[in-house]
């Protein structure tokens, strides 16, 4: 199978290409190269051929989104619609959309809003196409860049430098915390399975306090490090994935990695 990978160089994009690769024919397409998700013309011709493509190039920061709301309705929303259009156009017959868990959370944010407004997109197309649509909790793992401000690595981070750790609110709201191997494995197997025009939640389905996440943290690492609580931000309470869809399509979600065991892995392979 030929799959065109849209940010195949971002953090689930890399990994996704080390994966697929080793089935299928595998091509990227990224703003690091130059290559704009609205550029029609170079889109259409790179999608010429291709069985399937993963449409994973986003903003992706709830935060950043209040601060540069264009952007992110041009990139998440308009980006998508030209992916989703330009695949019809030159004859793609499956899309695999990397949506968010934001979508669903309260309160919305530009970020979500750009999400939503994509998902509304795609379902306008899904008579003339099979369309997957995976929402993913907060991924983390081997990789990941602290640009967006991801919170298991911030943590590490402090731990290990002696810093505090800095929680915004009173670190009660909760996330799901999804390692980025199960996530790949679970692409790999909407691919293998050949799910077809589906919604999925991909987590683990466990509510993580972001204040046991810092103790978490501290006990991996064997160490007492303070906490500094400030002013809540404009963003979700709680976040975690209804894996019943998972169940429903034969993913066996019982396998991901609990957040401990996957901090520790992420740990030995950063040091590897």
């Amino acid at each position: 199978m030929k799959i065109l990978i849209t940010g195949s160089s971002g953090f689930v994009g890399s990994h996704l290409v080390n994966k697929l690769s080793k089935k299928h024919t595998v091509i990227g397409y990224d703003l690091v190269n130059k290559e704009d998700i609205l550029d029609e013309k170079l889109l259409s011709k790179k999608l010429r051929g291709v069985d399937m493509v993963i449409h994973l190039a986003a903003f992706i920061s709830a935060t950043e989104s209040w601060e540069k709301p264009l952007d992110y309705m041009r990139n998440n929303t308009l980006g998508t619609l030209s992916v989703v259009d330009c695949a019809i156009k030159v004859g793609v017959k499956k899309m695999i959309f990397f949506s968010s868990a934001a979508v669903k959370a309260k309160p919305l944010t530009p970020y979500a809003i750009s999400k939503i407004n994509a998902e509304n997109i795609l379902s306008l197309y899904k008579n003339r196409m099979n369309i997957v649509i995976v929402r993913p909790e907060n991924i983390y793992g081997p990789g990941q860049k602290a640009n967006y401000g991801y919170v298991i690595h911030n943590f590490i981070k402090a731990v290990r430098s002696g810093d505090k750790i800095n929680i915004y609110g009173n670190g009660k709201q909760t996330r799901d915390f999804v390692y980025v191997d199960d996530v790949v494995e679970s692409i790999d197997s909407i691919i293998e399975k050949k799910i077809k025009n589906e919604t999925l939640n991909i987590g683990t389905g466990n509510a993580v306090s972001i204040k046991y996440l810092a103790f978490l943290v501290c006990k991996i690492l064997k160490r007492k490090t303070p906490i500094q609580f400030k002013p809540a931000r404009n963003e979700p309470r709680n976040s975690f994935a209804d894996v019943r869809t998972l169940s429903r399509v034969g993913i066996d979600y019982k396998k991901f990695k609990d957040v401990e065991e996957g901090i520790k892995d992420l740990l030995l392979r950063s040091h590897s």
